[in-house]
């Protein structure tokens, strides 16, 4: 029979609260859009359209992938809301944690406790950011 150890689920809890906290992803990738994309000119800021940044969690039996999805607009400066964005960007950061089970003894009985597995990419995170996407206007023409 197997079990989760009681240990693992705080362990997986602390994991995934730091993966979704601001600190954890939406903090990673503001400073490393904010150092690509901004400078004295623009200003980055958490996009304001739609919901904020979600959560995406993919459980498998040998693993458990925590993404967290963002979005940055930039602005000219001085910051001005009542236009729009020169460009805005979508971010996704990625963190898996591989599990397996393995066998302890409890009491008279050997159970399978499932715990995380240290690998090579243990504790690594990727992030990735692309453009959001635009639709091409042939004639762009103003009420002036």
């Amino acid at each position: 029979r197997s079990v989760i150890d009681t240990t693992t689920i705080e362990y997986m809890t602390r994991r995934i609260l730091v993966a979704a906290s601001r600190t954890g992803s939406g903090g990673d990738s503001f400073f490393v859009v904010r150092d690509l994309f901004g400078g004295e000119d623009v200003e980055v800021i958490p996009s304001s359209q739609g919901s904020g940044g979600t959560i995406e969690l993919i459980v498998r039996l040998a693993s458990v992938t925590i993404k967290c999805h963002g979005r940055y607009d930039v602005y000219p400066k001085p910051f001005n809301d009542r236009c729009e964005p020169l460009i805005q960007l979508h971010t996704n950061t990625e963190e898996t944690v591989s599990m397996h089970e393995v066998r302890s003894i409890d009491g008279h009985k050997t159970v399978l406790t499932l715990q995380e597995k240290m690998t090579d990419t243990t504790g690594n995170r990727s992030l990735s950011i692309r453009p959001a996407l635009y639709e091409k206007v042939a004639d762009w023409r103003t009420p002036s």
